[in-house]
């Protein structure tokens, strides 16, 4: 017998309480990092080279504990995507072992893994509904960038080695960058470096005298924004909040899950 739309959602919405919790307690230890100004942002000069940059500056590595609490965060969403798979096609499944959310790497093959996975066996409308939600790379609602760091926790520790620098114009101009207009600037990436500029360079005679080169100054100009951490570059969602992402990702899928449990179950 088919279950209700209730006894569709209950495991799935379960699974993304647990990830919500996750979410809490990655954001709280994300704060409590952040609070003991762990990066700060210093303009260095060359006068060897006459070259300059602001960069970023790292004083404390990120606590050991925030990847593996964004893990578990994201397997619980991503989880209950599979839960609901099981209970949308439920006994109407041939092999139900097969049964889970249809992922491809190749947006042509869509179709063709939605019946795989025996969605089709519900109604055409729910395998229209998901199809639609472009479960493959570079798809509208990130599913499948979920779902590959799902995979990818399983053997490595997720990369939330990079922080972004926010950044308004008026502070770039205190620090002697011309900039206009509003808004604020993310700054991120691997390296450390976020603008580049050409600076004073030391005469010849100076850069002669200096045996193993004149040292490169280094200065903290005066900075009262905010940072962030990231997702690594290598990863899905490279360079993008990892709080504000996690819990973007929680709420679409509970968005798809009732939707699609609304479509098998009207």
């Amino acid at each position: 017998m088919a279950l209700s739309k209730e006894e569709v959602l209950k495991p799935a919405l379960l699974k993304l309480d647990r990830a919500e919790l996750h979410i809490n307690d990655l954001e709280r230890v994300v704060t409590d990092f952040l609070a003991e100004k762990p990066y700060s942002l210093v303009i260095r000069q060359d006068p060897n080279l006459g070259k300059g940059t602001l960069s970023i500056k790292q004083h404390k590595p990120v606590p050991e504990t925030l990847p593996l609490i964004l893990g578990d965060a994201l397997h619980n969403t991503r989880s209950a995507l599979d839960l609901l798979a099981v209970g949308l096609v439920g006994v109407r499944a041939i092999k139900p072992w097969e049964v889970q959310f249809p992922f491809t790497r190749q947006k042509a093959n869509v179709r063709s893994q939605i019946i795989q996975r025996q969605f089709h066996l519900v109604s055409d409308e729910l395998a229209d509904a998901v199809e639609a939600l472009e479960p493959y790379p570079g798809g509208k609602n990130g599913l499948y960038e979920l779902h590959a760091l799902d995979i990818s926790d399983k053997h490595k520790i997720i990369l939330v080695g990079h922080r972004a620098a926010h950044v308004t114009g008026d502070q770039l101009g205190t620090m002697g960058f011309q900039m206009t207009g509003p808004g604020v600037i993310m700054f991120t990436g691997d390296g450390d470096d976020m603008i580049a500029f050409n600076a004073p360079r030391a005469s010849r005679m100076a850069r002669r005298a200096s045996k193993d080169g004149i040292p490169i100054a280094e200065h903290s100009p005066p900075f009262d924004g905010k940072f962030t951490l990231c997702f690594g570059n290598n990863e899905p969602f490279g360079g993008s909040d990892v709080v504000t992402r996690s819990r973007d990702l929680t709420e679409k899928v509970k968005g798809i899950c009732g939707d699609l449990a609304s479509v098998a179950c009207p």
